[in-house]
């Protein structure tokens, strides 16, 4: 199966960011979601997923903040992995938009939030 990426549908992850999907159940795949996420300049509110989710930086610069008060910057190359539950938040810091290939299992959309700051837990 060939995916293009420019083929693929815009689909919003809020506060402006957006993804497609390269794998998902669309693709006729149920275990696993393959995604690329646009994200501007700026920062999420601090949310957690229920899944684990690996996420390679493919373009742009940025900080990923941890529930413990950590903070790691994060560059083109860098890989990340979001343990399920673990309340984090990306932050792009450039001027530029921030790209992104993120892959996790089960297969949920990257736009789902377990919990997020400011909001009751689901």
């Amino acid at each position: 199966m060939l995916v293009r990426y420019r083929d693929q549908p815009v689909e919003s992850a809020g506060i402006g960011r957006e993804f497609r999907y390269l794998v998902n159940e669309d693709a006729g795949i149920r275990e696993v979601t393959q995604f690329i996420g646009v994200i501007p300049p700026g920062r999420a509110d601090m949310h957690c997923h229920e899944y684990d989710e690996v996420v390679y930086v493919v373009e742009g610069e940025g900080v990923v903040h941890w529930d413990d008060g950590r903070a790691i910057a994060v560059r083109r190359g860098s890989c990340i992995h979001f343990p399920a539950l673990k309340l984090h938040s990306l932050e792009n810091t450039s001027t530029t938009q921030m790209r992104v290939m993120g892959v996790f299992h089960p297969q949920l959309s990257p736009a789902s939030r377990a919990y997020e700051d400011n909001k009751d837990p689901l």
